[in-house]
């Protein structure tokens, strides 16, 4: 007998259903609903585990590192900084490869055709829809999957590495669909609905908070699904910490997410005091549902989950990659000139000069986000006159980043000063987490037979980070003041 076309949502349907014109009366039992503005359901066929369809898969570093990477043939009219370009590394190659192997396991622990992982996921419906008065009859237990391990990616992107282009390529593979998904029953009686979000991206709260976390969270999966905020019960301050996170848990596994993706994060947001239960949340529900969950964090970042100690070994337990600025005579860096040349530069020549590649490099210390900035004004001030003054020297360029990064100058400053090394408190290299390495940042916090001590100086050699930079032209900002001034708005100081 040809089986039944799924209509239903969480409704198992009969063997003969009525035609679909008659239907008109069946009471969705779904928290969701129908769902018919979401995109076209996926239709699993007996037997299969509908999570793996079209998740990607990859036998090498290499080739994960392709899939990854986006460079645009152009500007196409948009002048504006984009942040999807990504010309990737070995660390990047690493970590996709990783995160898809994660993203295949969480898939088969949490596979729709099986009937106890169904049972799982009604659960958490009724737990997320209950009501008050019996919310504390249902235990964390009941939202959590028995066997599995967390699966955190922690990725230490510091500011103007591409931590919005990470994220976004990382949503690229992976993919951004939300769609109902329908599962033939057993017994070949009919389907049962449910529901599949590809990636979520969500941010790490400023102020800590878990309720923050949750309600913003609740409302976001609210807007996808329009269900008028009906999630978000468990956002009130008065809840526990206990309670969030168990409502996160539930959400999580309700929405059938495949990869949870967390960030950016910066130093000031994820303080190990006052972000300490955030964390703890983020560390809890990866290791009682095992879904992969990607974390973009700064370096300064990483050092505040170290200090949370309870936390820390399952947020990291998938692997820390720690991206580092781009190689003044790297090739990868040379493919980060071209892609920005193309894309915003051209109407100069087809090429760069050859001096380009070091000149952009000692403005933008191998940073793309940056690179990628100064490009973007230089192309915007061209457009500006009509392309009637394109013209661009090397003086040319350290105006213009004079004035593109004027607000990253302070920050800049302080990444130029630690490749002298010298003596820090702990303190001042805290407070340039964001940008500064990793081996940096985690040398501040105190050792053994130390006090902790936030002002106490101590000894760091050169980071070594701008090898070639007593050969490269400092941006002499006194000058670039002067020059700035007798040119246009565009390029105003």
């Amino acid at each position: 007998m040809q089986q039944p076309s799924p209509t239903g949502a969480t409704e198992i349907l009969p063997a003969s259903p009525p035609i679909i014109t008659q239907r008109a009366d069946v009471v969705v039992d779904s928290p969701f609903g129908e769902l018919p503005h979401l995109d076209p359901k996926i239709v699993a066929m007996p037997g299969e585990n509908p999570a793996l369809r079209g998740l990607p898969k990859y036998s090498s570093a290499t080739q994960a590192l392709r899939a990854l990477e986006y460079v645009p043939d152009n500007a196409e009219g948009d002048l504006s900084a984009d942040g999807h370009i990504l010309v990737g590394t070995a660390v990047h190659g690493s970590l996709l490869l990783d995160l898809s192997a994660s993203a295949r396991v969480s898939a088969g622990e949490r596979n729709l055709g099986d009937a106890r992982f169904q049972a799982k996921v009604m659960t958490a419906h009724q737990f997320l829809h209950q009501k008050e008065a019996n919310r504390d009859s249902v235990v964390p237990a009941t939202v959590s999957l028995p066997g599995v391990q967390a699966k955190v990616h922690f990725a230490v992107v510091g500011h103007g590495l591409g931590q919005r282009a990470l994220i976004n390529a990382c949503q690229r593979v992976f993919g951004k669909s939300n769609r109902p998904v329908d599962v033939p029953v057993a017994d070949g009686g009919g389907w049962i609905r449910f529901f599949r979000m590809d990636t979520l991206v969500h941010e790490f709260p400023s102020n800590g908070s878990p309720q923050t976390f949750y309600r913003t969270l609740a409302r976001k999966v609210d807007g996808m699904l329009n269900t008028g905020f009906r999630l978000g019960h468990f956002a009130s301050r008065r809840r526990s910490d206990e309670e969030v996170t168990s409502a996160t848990q539930a959400l999580m596994l309700s929405i059938n997410v495949g990869i949870l993706i967390i960030g950016p994060v910066s130093t000031r947001e994820s303080d190990p005091i006052r972000a300490a239960s955030m964390w703890s949340l983020l560390a809890t529900l990866a290791a009682e549902t095992g879904i992969p969950i990607l974390v973009v964090a700064t370096a300064g970042a990483a050092a505040n989950l170290i200090e949370h100690s309870g936390a820390q070994p399952d947020l990291s337990r998938g692997g820390v990659y720690d991206f580092a600025p781009y190689g003044l005579s790297s090739k990868t860096w040379r493919n980060v000139v071209l892609a920005i040349w193309v894309k915003y530069l051209r109407a100069f020549a087809k090429t760069p000069p050859d001096w380009f590649y070091t000149a952009l490099w000692a403005q933008s210390l191998g940073r793309i986000e940056l690179a990628v900035k100064i490009a973007s004004h230089i192309a915007r001030f061209w457009a500006s006159s009509n392309y009637a003054n394109v013209s661009l020297t090397q003086a040319e360029l350290r105006k213009h980043a004079h004035t593109a990064l004027a607000l990253e100058t302070p920050r800049l400053n302080a990444i130029r000063r630690a490749d002298t090394g010298g003596n820090f408190s702990r303190a001042q290299v805290m407070r340039n987490g964001d940008w500064l390495p990793l081996e940096m940042v985690i040398k501040s916090l105190p050792e053994l037979d130390a006090t902790d001590d936030w002002f106490t100086k101590r000894h760091y050699r050169s980071t070594k980070l701008v090898g070639a930079m007593a050969s490269l032209p400092a941006i002499n900002h006194e000058s670039a003041r002067e020059n700035s001034a007798s040119q246009s708005s565009g390029i105003a100081p």
